[in-house]
């Protein structure tokens, strides 16, 4: 029976498993747009496929690893340098695997540069899962982050076997490796790894030009969701936010390029990653050590074996029956000493060159082997050379088809059977695009083609076209006359049958002389706008030439009240654009400016002019006497609206009726004084202000004898400041006035 002390023991060890647990399973990440470094909350987690893992450790660990001894003495690096590299098949996908990846990928770029070991199937040669299965710090729990240093000490002491051996499978961590498997990863040691001083540029390519891959550690941003790109020029110069800062990745860094001012990096993404699995690292970003903050290589076994390196191919396709083909293999050798060639042998259809021969130390044969196929149909053979290298015998597959004799065919087919350019000015020029194809099994040879008219020419003349291929020919039209042009094109070729002519067609025109001529309205006139509001009109402007218009600008001045909208410079030849003019008296007086249109028109510039009046906001104004009052009709004397003329007073009297600001119109009523009819047909006139100012316009109306009473109406277009209004009456017998009539305008 456990004690109370003894549950709370497992208790507590229990809960200290699973924050372990939790802590060490790989928080894989999405890109953003902020630099996270720990202040916000964590980013979500990348795609499965985009895994990390490598495990974050202290700098003062980092620096308890040893140290990797700077080559010396490779003299003047060159500006670009990369050493032979495996095409990425192989993605590191849920797994926290990157640097068991980084691990294999290194001894594998060795092992295939300094021994000749071929990759196996174009990937890489050592298995990341015989590393990664032993130290995933979890059993069966395959986000486990591992240590770099880790790897390598891995490597050094027990090797790896081949992935071939091993296969690399996503999710199958628990996987141990086998007694032949971990015999086989013994002999693929390396002697020593360590850790680099100085993560520097000049550092990092005396390692690889030693033919030695650096493995960089590294945070990361958006980097796992780099696109795959179709040429080689990702360049991964900066932070893109946010950094994920919670763990790292690894992976290679195995060539430089000077021009790009970058280094060559493989990643374990898989080829739809990047450039077929890589990038390129800006040399300046390599060395912020706040993001690249590991950096380890390692040292291979000198061979003391000799090892026989083949590269090369024996896919010979196909080959006409009776008929040979050629390839050349290139046998190398490693190592320090000779390797005695002592057979060389495949079975026919395929013969070779030489079958006993000397490979010099450090040296390389080249072995010629030939296909003669004497039947249709594939023959598969393997050659295997017998010799004295730790690898005896070494073969390698070889393949070829035997075809029969076709007839030769070739047949000529055209994108189209004629060409029409349309109208073209003469002097000027238009091209279009024909295309000769050749649908038959043998290369057609085109000795020129042949134009009608000199008008018509061609960037292609003669030359051969490959069975199932195309060439395109960019046919220009330029008429040096005005008239229609209806010519050949014939095409002298060696085609057995197919369509060699094509029509060609186009019209030669008088270049028209261009015009460009902006109209504008004369005028544009908004009348009465109260102070403070704002009110708008179109300005169109027109262009009455041939060809199209610029404008340059819309000259509205400054302080004037009057602004514009934006505008499309280019007018089409006859047609206009429309500008709206927007007019803010800022008080109450009248305004006038002019408007100046600038452009590349032959009348340019071109000028319209714009008025307004600003009336009061408020629209309030006073009378003597009060509206709808009458004046006094005592006898007040005469007065004069001119110096011969006196006007008798005391016999009429009037009143203002009403005053309408938004349209401007008075209406005055005049009337006798006694009340009584006006016996005689008259004239009622209004003069504005003073009777002899200039520019007073006069209002008048008839009234008919009888009448007590008569009212007209007058329009003030300019309701601003005090007027003042003198009605009068004319009869035929004496002219009559009344006493003056005031309104103030506020």
């Amino acid at each position: 029976m456990k004690t109370a002390n003894q549950f709370f023991v497992r208790l507590k060890q229990l809960f200290i498993f699973i924050i372990i647990s939790l802590s060490l399973i790989t928080c894989t990440k999405q890109g953003g747009d902020n630099n996270s470094t720990g202040t916000n909350p964590p980013p979500p987690p990348p795609p499965p496929s985009h895994s990390l893992g490598l495990a974050l450790e202290s700098d003062s660990s980092y620096q308890q690893n040893p140290v990797a001894e700077t080559p010396t003495g490779g003299g003047t690096l060159p500006s670009k340098y990369i050493l032979e590299a495996p095409s990425i098949t192989s993605n590191q996908a849920s797994e926290g695997a990157c640097t068991s990846f980084a691990a294999a990928m290194t001894k594998s770029i060795m092992d295939h540069n300094q021994y000749g070991i071929d990759y196996i199937q174009n990937g890489i040669i050592y298995s990341p899962s015989f590393l990664y299965n032993q130290l995933n710090s979890i059993p069966g729990v395959c986000t486990s982050d591992a240590k770099q240093e880790d790897n390598l000490t891995t490597l050094q002491y027990l090797g790896d076997c081949t992935i071939d051996q091993m296969p690399y499978i996503d999710g199958g961590c628990a996987t141990k490796p086998t007694v032949d498997q971990i015999n086989e990863a013994s002999d693929n040691k390396i002697q020593s790894w360590g850790r680099l001083n100085n993560i520097s540029a000049s550092a990092i390519k005396a390692f690889i030009n030693n033919g030695q891959p650096v493995i960089i550690g590294f945070l990361t941003d958006a980097f796992f969701q780099t696109a795959k790109s179709s040429s080689d020029d990702i360049i991964w110069k900066k932070v893109v936010a946010p950094l994920y800062s919670s763990e790292g990745h690894a992976a290679v860094l195995y060539g430089w390029d000077d021009s790009k001012h970058a280094f060559k990096l493989i990643n374990s993404y898989g080829n739809q990653w990047g450039y077929n699995g890589t990038i390129w690292v800006d040399y300046d970003f390599v060395q912020n050590p706040s993001i690249f903050y590991q950096a380890y290589t390692m040292t291979n076994f000198s061979k003391t074996n000799k090892y026989l390196g083949i590269s090369g191919d024996l896919n010979f396709g196909n080959v006409q029956v009776n008929s040979s083909a050629t390839k050349t293999l290139t046998l190398t050798n490693n190592s320090g000493t000779p390797i005695n060639v002592s057979n060389v042998s495949i079975d026919a259809p395929y013969s070779v060159d030489k079958t006993n021969f000397i490979i010099a130390a450090n040296g390389n044969s080249p072995l010629k082997v030939t296909f003669t196929p004497t039947a249709a149909g594939e023959v598969d053979k393997t050659l295997t050379i017998t010799s004295d290298a730790s690898n005896s015998p070494t073969t390698i597959p070889a393949t070829g088809n035997g075809t029969q004799q076709q007839t030769q065919t070739k047949i000529i087919s055209l994108s189209g059977t004629s060409l029409s350019f349309g109208n073209i000015n003469i002097g000027q020029s238009s091209t279009q695009a024909l295309t000769i194809t050749n649908t038959g099994n043998a290369t057609l040879t085109v000795n020129k083609i042949n134009y009608s008219s000199s008008d018509f020419t061609g960037d292609w003349d003669n030359g051969p076209i490959a069975a199932g291929t195309s060439h395109t020919v960019n046919v220009t039209f330029k008429p040096s006359t005005a008239k229609t042009y209806s010519e050949t094109l014939s095409i002298d070729c060696d085609a057995t049958s197919g369509t060699k002519t094509v029509s060609l067609s186009g019209t030669g025109v008088q270049t028209q002389q261009q015009t460009k001529i902006v109209s504008l309205p004369s005028n544009l006139s908004f009348g009465n706008v109260t102070v403070g509001q704002t009110q708008n009109s179109t300005l169109t402007i027109s262009n009455t030439g041939n060809a199209s218009v610029t404008i340059s600008n819309i000259d509205v001045p400054n302080g004037s009240g009057f602004s514009r909208s934006s505008y499309t410079p280019v007018i089409q030849a006859g047609g206009s654009e429309n500008v709206t003019i927007y007019f803010s008296p800022t008080s109450v007086q009248s305004y006038s400016s002019n408007i100046i249109v600038y452009s590349d028109a032959s009348n340019s510039p071109t000028l319209t002019t714009v008025t307004g009046n600003g009336i009061s906001s408020g629209g309030s104004y006073t009378t003597l006497p009060p509206v709808g009052q009458y004046q006094d009709c005592d006898v007040s004397g005469s007065y004069y609206c001119s110096p011969s003329l006196s006007y008798t007073s005391g016999v009429i009297k009037a009143r203002i009726v009403s005053v309408d600001r938004s349209s401007g119109n008075i209406v005055i009523e005049v009337m006798k004084c006694s009340g009584t009819a006006f016996n005689y047909e008259g004239e009622l006139t209004v003069n504005p202000e003073l009777c002899n100012s200039n520019g007073v316009s006069y209002g008048y109306v008839t009234f008919a004898a009888g009448a007590s009473s008569v009212q007209i109406q007058i329009n003030e277009s300019n309701m601003t400041g005090t007027k003042t209004y003198y009605p009068k009456i004319l009869q035929t017998s004496a002219e009559f006035a009344t006493q003056p009539l005031t309104i103030t305008f506020q």
